[in-house]
């Protein structure tokens, strides 16, 4: 959805200005634009006129500006030292092991810098069961446990959940947890939609970014300069 967005941009100036925008990850004010691109008005208006066309970027009132698409580009592009993301994470069953792994990704993520506004656990009314009140004040989303075993059931209900926060919203996912299919399910989601992606190694509690900051942006831009 987002690279189909990019590949509409016409013109010099659309990227920079999406990305000034992205930078401030808020509203944005045009003359707070024109400071910081150092760009005419007159550019600055027909970039921003495209990109609201375009579906990128949200007029709100007069003179007042705001990127979408949170997830992934004030991931990426942010100048802020720290900003609130919601976290979405899948749970397995309990077994051995003491701690929902997603207790451990938000402490993790927390180390990192991350401001852990919300933890949306997706997981079994099994796995819910076996792991009683330690979720805390996590909100959980129940998946029968038919559907995750099915790679494209857990890609459509996982898909009605992100898609009600990837315009306002900075999230990240972690597929560590739950059953393999459904690992799949949130690593295509993640790929296709550009959405940064955790895997937490239990034993060690070590953080791996498998598409973290560095690669999402990489994709971007290569993107962008491929364009005719």
């Amino acid at each position: 959805m987002l690279m189909d967005l990019l590949s509409k941009l016409r013109g010099k100036y659309t990227w920079p200005v999406l990305k000034i925008l992205a930078e401030e990850c808020g509203i944005v004010r045009f003359n707070d634009i024109r400071v910081l691109s150092g760009f005419d008005s007159s550019i600055i208006s027909h970039a921003l006129n495209s990109l609201v066309k375009i579906g990128l970027v949200e007029k709100l009132g007069k003179g007042n500006y705001t990127v979408k698409f949170k997830t992934p580009l004030c991931f990426i592009y942010s100048n802020k030292e720290q900003f609130e993301v919601k976290l979405i994470s899948l749970l397995g069953l309990k077994e051995d092991r003491e701690e929902p792994e997603p207790i451990v990704a938000r402490s993790l993520l927390e180390a990192q810098g991350y401001s852990i506004r919300e933890v949306i656990v997706i997981t079994t009314e099994r796995a819910i069961n076996e792991w009683g009140g330690l979720l805390g004040d996590f909100s959980v989303k129940i998946i029968d446990s038919r559907d995750a075993t099915n790679i494209q059931r857990v890609e459509n209900f996982v898909a009605r959940v992100i898609n009600n926060y990837l315009h306002k919203e900075v999230i990240i996912l972690d597929l560590t947890s739950l059953t393999k299919p459904a690992t799949i399910a949130i690593y295509n989601l993640a790929v296709k939609n550009l959405i940064p992606l955790i895997y937490v190694y239990e034993q060690t509690r070590q953080l791996h970014w498998i598409q973290g900051r560095n690669l999402l942006k990489k994709r971007i831009e290569s993107f962008i300069k491929a364009k005719p």
